[in-house]
């Protein structure tokens, strides 16, 4: 179902990942991986189950869970806190931003400056991790709305 081509000289290979950050590759480990992999949207444990339910019948929300917190403890995704209540994950873990988009609730990747990432001391404290979040009205919902 998600055997796409990454380039035209590789296919990417949830298998071999999974088997490289020493992780048991399960059907169901397998298939959350490709899923994240080929569906870049931020998906958040809800949204990963309303779709993979339909091709895994037997799949659960706490075995989702369990999943994405070995993928997150073996850095293969990252979490990202829009809210307070809510949690979604991002499967691309090299430095970027996000823009969350108030309207459609969608969350986009953002390249800036990659100097930002490298800080490792502000005002005397030391920086362990950078997040860095834009939020407000995606082009195609201000288009809808211009629109109108």
């Amino acid at each position: 179902m998600f055997d796409y081509i990454v380039n035209k000289e590789k296919r990417f290979n949830a298998r071999n990942i999974l088997l490289d950050k020493e992780i048991k590759p399960s059907y169901q480990r397998i298939k959350l991986l490709e899923y994240m992999y080929f569906n870049r949207i931020h998906p958040s444990v809800d949204m990963i189950y309303k779709d993979l339910k339909l091709n895994i019948p037997t799949l659960s929300k706490t075995t989702i869970y369990n999943i994405v917190n070995l993928f997150i403890e073996k850095d293969l995704v990252h979490p990202i806190k829009l809210n307070e209540n809510e949690l979604r994950f991002d499967i691309k873990t090299k430095p970027h931003a996000h823009f969350y988009c108030k309207s459609c609730n969608n969350l986009y990747d953002v390249n800036i400056n990659n100097e930002y990432f490298n800080i490792k001391e502000i005002n005397g404290n030391m920086v362990n991790s950078t997040h860095i979040g834009f939020i407000g009205i995606c082009k195609k919902c201000k288009n809808k709305i211009n629109n109108d």
